[in-house]
């Protein structure tokens, strides 16, 4: 007769609601963590590859500074680490005036490109 009490106490439903609906919240909760947490980092290399692009651009342009300097300090201060990579193009020369330079930053999967007219 006890054994008989135990198997239908184990086959009981009352009570497994409430486990499911915190098993399936949680396993929810936490796919909407792992995918917004790499939305943000994606957006967060995208913000940075636009910003540096422009930055170190201007910076060359206009000031004369090396490329990799600005890179560099602008990589440590968006904290992106060494997967930055850059390729200086210009339509022309670099030295003429008027000619378009072009500045493409690549962080990762995400790039982004600066145009300027050289003055």
């Amino acid at each position: 007769m006890r054994c008989h009490m135990l198997s239908v106490r184990l086959n009981d439903e009352r009570g497994s609601s409430l486990i499911e609906f915190v098993v399936l919240g949680l396993l929810l909760q936490l796919t909407l963590l792992t995918s917004g947490t790499a939305l943000l980092a994606w957006q967060h290399d995208q913000i940075a590859s636009e910003s540096i692009s422009r930055h170190a651009l201007r910076s060359h342009l206009l000031h004369g500074l090396p490329i990799q300097e600005t890179v560099d300090d602008l990589t440590t201060q968006f904290q992106v680490g060494s997967k930055v990579s850059w390729v200086l193009d210009c339509d022309g020369s670099c030295a003429d005036s008027g000619s378009i330079a072009a500045l493409r930053v690549q962080i990762g999967a995400v790039s982004a490109t600066s145009y300027l007219p050289v003055p």
